[in-house]
């Protein structure tokens, strides 16, 4: 009894000796600092030291603040065309609205010889430079076109039939109580179209006109001075010259050309006439 006692002690002993100090030869080894730095030639009894670990990813951006954000406002486009014939300038102030889905013109035309509008020896200098003012807002398939003097509205809308094959379009004066009303039909080729309009209240025979890429030519009824009813051939086409457009517009006997020559970066427009009498 007394010897497994013994034994007993000194396995309780030895087991908490080894679990104070890991090292069972109680071995205490300090080695110079030169030799700390060196590598150990067994790398399987010293496993390199594990990597670190990553860096923290970095926080995201602080939200902008909702009153640091400017609306974007609409730009603004401004044209000027001369006309040489009437010795004006036409002028136009656009601005796209709703994202492109709307568009709002004013046009109006200036005088640059300083002519007094209004009669007498002086008139309105303010109708000088701002006289035959119109607004004018435009969709896709409806627009309105304000005469700001006269007081009067021209209202217009298209739509197409399923397929794209028919168009029908019309249009409607407020102030004379008078319209249009149009049927376009494309034949065969989508450049190529035939198109039928009457005035309404109905007034006589519709007006055919043909489309084709470059221009068009119409054919309607008419009265001359004698009050007899004739038809009339008209006709217009436009085509590229000179870094500018050459249009040629046939009414009634007169064949009238002009040219369009338009400076992009001044948006700027110089027209000229050239009218001829057939």
């Amino acid at each position: 009894m007394a010897t497994a006692a013994a034994a007993a002690v000194t396995t309780s002993s030895s087991a908490s000796t080894t679990s104070q100090n890991p090292n069972p030869f109680n071995l205490n080894i300090n080695l110079p600092p030169w030799l700390r730095g060196l590598r150990c030639p067994f790398t399987f009894l010293c496993p390199p030291p594990p990597p670190p670990p990553p860096p923290p990813p970095p926080p995201p951006p602080a939200p902008e603040p909702a009153a640091a954000r400017s609306r974007r406002l609409p730009s603004l486009r401004v044209t000027t065309e001369y006309d040489s014939e009437e010795g004006v300038f036409a002028n136009k102030v656009s601005c796209k609205l709703a994202g492109g889905l709307a568009k709002l013109r004013l046009s109006f035309q200036s005088d640059p010889q300083g002519q007094w509008q209004g009669g007498g020896e002086e008139g309105d200098p303010l109708e000088q430079l701002f006289a035959r003012p119109l607004l004018a807002f435009i969709t896709k398939h409806f627009s309105v076109l304000y005469d700001i003097e006269e007081r009067n509205a021209l209202l217009s809308g298209d739509a197409s039939l399923p397929g794209g094959a028919v168009r029908l379009r019309a249009s409607h004066d407020v102030k004379l109580q008078q319209g249009e009303i149009s049927v376009i039909t494309r034949l065969g080729d989508p450049l190529y179209k035939l198109e039928l309009s009457s005035l309404v209240p109905y007034s006589g025979l519709p007006r055919a006109t043909f489309h084709f890429p470059i221009g068009q030519v119409s054919v309607e009824e008419s009265r001359n001075e004698e009050e007899e009813k004739l038809l009339f051939v008209d006709g217009i086409a436009k085509s590229d010259f000179l870094d500018g457009v050459l249009t040629a517009h046939y009414d009634k006997n007169n064949l009238n050309l002009r040219y369009c020559y338009k400076v992009i970066y001044l948006i700027l427009s110089f027209v000229v006439f050239f009218k001829l009498s057939a």
